[in-house]
């Protein structure tokens, strides 16, 4: 009887062209009754009211006192307590997801900006090669992004080299290799995820004399996710539905820092700096694995937009040691599309706003540390601060050389 009472509801409403989220509360309650004991229950065949119906049902007519929280069933059609609040947890999960899912998109935006950050840095060493040919670099770097109770990390590689065009050595080109690894949680024991970007990258930078620095750099990354795993929590058992995506990154930016004067005999330099990205980041649509009645298939996210910066610097020059000290405000212009999904066993799809990163303002310490004549080490760190919705702590570590 519930199977073709929602049949018709189904046929009608798709009919209708409503917009509705199907939950699947027959399937849920039919896998629970064929296992009962993994749900936190004793009794899915029996009924704990002793009531014709759970409407007359009270706690001194139950077949046991704990039935409530024992029993699948309150009569012979609706669900105990302990029931409905299993059902409650369903319905829950199933509204969040499509939300969490959204810290994909996210993962590569933020994370992307981190290596663009150390392409710049080293763009700028290799300037200051002046008439060397060659300038190469290495880099590591790690950052933490939160979402309120969701996070996620990454860690990156980062590889490349540039050549001096002409004879001034104020013009250099360069392209560089990357691999970044970012591993999100979901937050309020939802889930986790795992997704690596290889990626590759060129860039442009030119030295205005004494007087500044600029860059301009375009990069590609293609995104697998893997170990897509949402938690979905039921009375007593924690069910794991899992999935995979693909995705890709592009990344076109211009940055730029001006000296605008010194102090102390020139040991002091300051000025302003400022970058503007395009950033684009898709991540494929996919399906969990199975057909249970958790199970859900989720639609592709785009996010895409320009991310600003302004800010001012202060360099020191002590010889082998030249430390540095960055204040910006950041802009966050990208857009989402809110992300599509339904239950693989539903006839409805819905859609839930993706999570959107804050304005805020970065300060950057860092230093680099000249170890001879051509070789250099640098380290940087940097936080956010301001951002309700995307707080981002981070640092790098690398390594240039010229010859």
């Amino acid at each position: 009887m519930s199977g073709a009472y929602n049949t018709v509801v189904a046929g009608a409403l798709t009919q209708m062209g409503v917009s509705v989220v199907a939950i699947d509360d027959f399937g849920l309650i039919t896998e629970i009754a064929a296992n009962p004991a993994q749900y936190g229950f004793s009794n899915a065949t029996g009924m704990a009211c002793t009531t014709s119906s759970s409407i007359t049902c009270s706690p001194a007519t139950l077949v046991t006192p704990d039935a409530a929280s024992t029993y699948v069933f309150a009569d012979s059609v609706h669900p105990t307590t302990a029931g409905q609040k299993l059902l409650a947890q369903y319905v829950s999960a199933t509204l969040n997801a499509p939300t969490q899912m959204s810290l994909l998109s996210s993962a590569s935006l933020s994370a992307g900006q981190r290596r663009a950050d150390s392409v710049w840095t080293y763009a700028l060493n290799g300037l200051k090669a002046g008439q060397q040919t060659w300038h190469t670099f290495a880099d590591v770097g790690h950052s933490k992004t939160d979402f309120d109770s969701a996070d996620y990390t990454s860690n990156y590689l980062l590889m490349g080299a540039d050549r001096r065009i002409g004879t001034t050595g104020n013009n250099r080109i360069g392209a560089n290799l990357g691999y970044q690894q970012y591993k999100g949680d979901f937050g309020s024991k939802a889930g986790t995820f795992k997704m690596n970007e290889p990626s590759i990258g060129v860039y442009f930078s030119h030295a205005i004399g004494d007087m500044g620095a600029a860059l301009v750099q375009a990069s590609y990354g293609r995104l697998h996710a893997s170990d897509i795993n949402r938690q979905i929590a039921l009375g007593a058992a924690t069910r794991t539905e899992s999935g995979d995506a693909d995705g890709s990154h592009i990344s076109i930016s211009a940055q730029g820092q001006i000296t605008a004067g010194s102090f102390a005999k020139g040991q002091f330099t300051h000025g302003p700096i400022g970058r503007i990205a395009y950033e684009k980041v898709s991540v494929d649509g996919f399906s969990e694995a199975g057909t249970r009645s958790t199970a859900m298939t989720f639609g592709k996210q785009t996010r895409e937009g320009v991310l600003a910066s302004v800010g001012y610097q202060l360099q020191a020059n002590y010889g082998r040691i030249q430390p540095y000290a960055q204040v910006s405000y950041e802009i966050d212009d990208t857009h989402v599309n809110d992300v599509n999904a339904h239950l693989k066993t539903g006839y409805s799809s819905f859609s839930t706003p993706a999570l959107q990163g804050d304005n805020g303002t970065r300060v950057r310490l860092g230093t680099n540390i000249v170890l001879s004549k051509n070789l250099n080490i640098h380290v940087a760190a940097q936080r956010t601060f301001g951002k309700h919705s995307g707080a981002e702590t981070a640092f790098n570590l690398g390594v240039d050389a010229e010859f």
